[in-house]
């Protein structure tokens, strides 16, 4: 396979921010990439990322490359071994149990297919929320949005990728129903870390972590859970991570979580929050990633705004009395 082999709307389609996961490309596509490795022989190997992406005709270590190995991931349909610069990629169980079956109109290949369709979490919601037949695109896109902190760009993306997933994986019609409950039966439970896990954070279908971090502690924040991992200053949704190590039983355990951050409050994806240390105590900035020019003349107003009410009431106090 060669750079023109691939799709080109797979490599241009990009994913902005830190919002939730998904899969960058639908699993007709992630299971061709599955095929494509064990047409190189390498089913059952354990290989470095680059060779991977050499199989599917990426020159190198590129954005496109990085967000297919992740939807593959997201379809479960690749496991990580090892960490750090050893880390390497291999098919899964589930990924080889589709490609390398080869009987005709296979009941078990197209029970695996259907597992790997509803494993990511954004798919089995999309199904508990909207059972097939599907309703209009403005539905789901309301309830990506509005309910599950989706930007507009990646709400579209990720419903044109879920009817073709559905479409591939004979889940359209409400006969699929039976179906895909069996499939949901053999759900991976959802994901629990706890301290001393070696994890990684994958986004929007990127990799987020240049390596995997160890968890320090983990916090139940509005109903959601969050793991705080060293070298972050916020939480990272819990349901967002994958343990790349779990910590062994009996371990030692890990440095206990900072005092600083216990306590300290989650940021919703798409946000970034800056802490400013003043004697008096922390002020803490939480703002959108990806402000409009727009926007951020108004936030420039405000904290101009801001500052001067501050300097006032820092003057008055100088003036009261001690």
């Amino acid at each position: 396979m060669t750079d023109t082999a691939v799709d080109k709307d797979e490599v241009s389609r990009t994913v902005v921010g830190r919002g939730p996961g998904y899969p960058y490309i639908s699993l007709r596509k992630a299971i061709e990439r599955a095929e494509a490795v064990r047409d190189a022989n390498m089913a059952r190997a354990a290989a470095k990322p680059i060779a991977f992406y050499k199989v599917w005709g990426y020159s190198g270590d590129s954005g496109g490359a990085r967000q297919t190995m992740a939807a593959l991931n997201h379809f479960g349909l690749l496991d990580y071994v090892g960490r750090g610069d050893a880390r390497e990629v291999r098919l899964s169980d589930l990924a080889r149990r589709i490609v390398l079956d080869k009987v005709p109109d296979s009941k078990d290949r197209a029970t695996a297919i259907r597992e790997s369709a509803l494993s990511p979490a954004i798919h089995k919601k999309l199904f508990e929320s909207y059972p097939p037949p599907l309703p209009p695109d403005v539905v789901i896109e309301t309830f990506l949005t509005r309910d599950n902190d989706y930007n507009d760009q990646a709400a579209a993306s990720l419903i044109a990728e879920w009817r073709d997933t559905l479409d591939y994986a004979g889940l359209t019609g409400p006969d699929s129903i039976p179906a895909q409950e069996d499939a949901l039966s053999k759900e991976k439970p959802d994901i629990v870390v706890k301290a001393g896990d070696l994890v990684q954070w994958t986004s929007g279908g990127v990799d987020q972590f240049p390596a995997p971090k160890r968890v320090l502690g983990t916090q139940t924040h509005e109903g959601k859970e969050w793991a705080f991992v060293e070298g972050e200053k916020t939480g990272v949704p819990m349901a967002e991570l994958s343990i790349v190590t779990a910590a062994p039983a009996g371990a030692t355990a890990p440095p206990a979580m900072p005092q600083e951050l216990q306590g300290r409050p989650t940021i919703k994806p798409g946000t970034r929050q800056e802490v400013f240390a003043l004697d008096e105590g922390d002020v803490t900035l939480t703002f959108p990633e990806g402000l409009s020019p727009e926007s951020y003349s108004d936030l420039e107003s405000y904290l101009g705004l801001f500052l001067k009410k501050a300097k006032r009431r820092a003057s008055k106090k100088d003036e009261d009395p001690a």
